[in-house]
């Protein structure tokens, strides 16, 4: 019996139909779960980015007004954290450490700060006092990190001892923990105090809570300060700050009581400053200060790459370790 050709047309419709439904069913299905991947993928990825990258700025927050010089840096990046960790950090730990474990590597047991990991900010002040400072951290920090901390100087040794939320050693030092998860450490209780407090005074000293790098000093109440540009003239003022890039550039400024300084004077301190080695590498690399007067207000422009930050940490910690506080008790 011969079928009739609308009949037959009707079977082959319908068969390309039913692959056609076929193909829009396993499509959707990829497709579905391609989006059920990519949105998988965004939320793991913000988790860690919050986790272990991302963190709120507050260490400006916790600058009290009548600081005499400011200094606060990102150490998000690698430009800034690598060299900070290297030579800075191990400084925190003293002479403390237990054979094989850094105070860090115990504290971390105790608690679940991880302060290499978790840190994205630090901050150091002076003043009013010559013997007035503060160091402050920030980051993706925990609660209960002065718990942690008691009981590792306990099992040191060392002599700080536990006042309600605060450890207090026998020299003055003292060390909190912000509202904000921040960690203070000041050079007494007093001076705990001004600095525990989140407020806007750094707005008034010209610290801005995000940026690579940022300073504000008094040199006229900073002997230190004052005897670093001392061949300048009478500074009045010195600020400085930093932009992300590669090298980093570093902006100064120095607010002059009397006639500012020739450039050639300025660019002479700099080398003695940063060491003549040094000074000659970097002009070679990026050339010499650039020295601008406007007024009263010198602008210096310099540029610093990755191993000239490595030097500036390495002769940092030198200092400290020498004059710096510890937590010898």
């Amino acid at each position: 019996m011969l079928q009739s050709p609308a009949r037959g047309r009707g079977r082959a419709v319908s068969s390309e139909a039913s692959a056609g439904e076929r193909k829009s069913t396993s499509f959707s299905r990829v497709a579905l779960v391609f989006i059920a991947l990519f949105a998988l993928g965004v939320v793991v990825a913000l988790t860690m980015h919050r986790t272990f990258v991302s963190a709120e700025r507050v260490v400006a927050h916790h600058v009290p007004a009548d600081a005499a010089a400011v200094v606060r840096v990102d150490l998000e990046k690698a430009t800034l954290f690598a060299p900070l960790r290297r030579f800075l950090l191990p400084l925190l730990d003293g002479d403390s450490s237990a054979p094989g474990k850094t105070r860090w590597e115990r504290v971390a047991a105790r608690s679940k700060l991880v302060v290499g990991r978790d840190t994205r900010e630090a901050l150091a002040l002076w003043g009013p006092g010559s013997d007035d400072w503060a160091l402050v951290l920030g980051g993706n920090y925990p609660d209960g990190a002065v718990g942690a901390l008691a009981e590792v100087f306990h099992e040191e040794g060392r002599p700080w001892q536990r006042a309600g939320e605060r450890l207090l050693s026998p020299s003055g030092h003292a060390i909190a923990q912000a509202g904000d998860r921040a960690l203070l450490l000041a050079s007494s209780g007093e001076r705990l105090q001004k600095v525990l407090p989140s407020t806007n005074a750094h707005e008034a000293l010209g610290i801005p809570l995000k940026g690579a790098f940022a300073f504000a000093g008094d040199p006229r109440k900073l002997p230190w300060l004052a005897g670093a540009l001392a061949p300048l003239g009478d500074v009045s003022r010195m600020t400085a700050s930093a932009d992300w890039s590669s090298p980093l550039v570093v902006h100064i400024e120095l607010t002059c009581a009397g006639t500012p300084p020739a450039p050639a004077l300025v660019q002479e301190r700099y080398k003695a400053l940063v060491g003549a080695e040094e000074a000659a590498r970097l002009e070679h690399l990026v050339g010499l200060p650039e020295v601008e007067t406007r007024g009263q207000v010198l602008h210096v422009t310099t540029r610093w790459d990755h191993e000239a930050l490595e030097r500036l940490a390495e002769r940092l910690a030198a200092v400290l370790q020498q004059r710096g506080p510890s937590a010898r008790g």
